[in-house]
């Protein structure tokens, strides 16, 4: 689908976020292909400015951010962290940390 748009240097190999940034900035190639919340995050993370990456739209389905636990992890503290998360929706807390890192 990217070669069909015109985009010459992509690489389908890609490890992680931090491999795929590194080749970014030098050039290997043109196009990340990954979520905008990896993305974002690794770029601020290599100390680049958000407004320096060129975000497209999106080419595939969107999913969700999970927290992965063990299959022993309390249902209790488990449904305690939703609610937690539901909580900071609503109060706008968690926009405040994405702004921050995304």
């Amino acid at each position: 689908m990217l070669e069909k748009l015109g985009l010459q240097k992509i690489d389908s190999g890609a490890e992680n976020a931090d491999k795929n940034i590194t080749k970014l900035i030098h050039n290997r190639f043109d196009t990340i292909a990954d979520s905008d919340i990896i993305c974002l995050y690794t770029w601020k993370k290599f100390g680049k400015d958000k407004n320096d990456l060129q975000v497209g739209p999106a080419i595939g389905d969107p999913t969700s951010v999970c927290i992965a636990t063990g299959l022993n992890f309390p249902d209790d503290t488990a449904k305690n962290i939703s609610d937690a998360i539901d909580l900071m929706r609503k109060n706008g807390s968690l926009q405040k940390i994405f702004d921050k890192w995304f």
